[in-house]
């Protein structure tokens, strides 16, 4: 009888251990299944940080060439008020100028008028 209890006793522990190899490999697969998901997490981590960095060189590159094209415009519309105030200021003496010449030819219009006047 004691040995027929042992072997009962053998049988059940065969099967809870196949039971428990059982749920281990359910388990093992499991966590290879995880590690492989994980990997392929990783991969696209790494893609996405990288087009994200060329995303950033893309617009580095884009601020620099629109930063360039904002100071040649800039250049250029100095230059334009720099022409303008030249020319501006190369009319106000011609201005200045004829005025003088006007205020020369009143001052012999009088003169004339005046001696016209002594004459008469």
């Amino acid at each position: 009888n004691a040995i027929k209890t042992v072997e009962v006793k053998h049988e059940k522990l065969k099967i809870k251990v196949k039971g428990l190899k059982a749920r281990h490999e359910i388990k093992s697969r499991k966590i290879k299944k995880l590690h492989a998901n994980n990997q392929e997490l990783d991969r696209k981590v790494l893609k996405l940080e990288s087009v994200g960095k060329q995303q950033i060189k893309r617009f580095d590159v884009n601020i620099k060439k629109n930063q360039a094209e904002f100071n040649a415009e800039k250049k250029k519309v100095k230059e334009k008020v720099t022409g303008f105030e030249t020319e501006q200021a190369a009319k106000n003496k011609e201005i200045q100028r004829v005025q003088a010449d006007n205020q020369g030819l009143r001052r012999k219009v009088e003169s004339l008028e005046a001696e016209l006047k002594n004459i008469r």
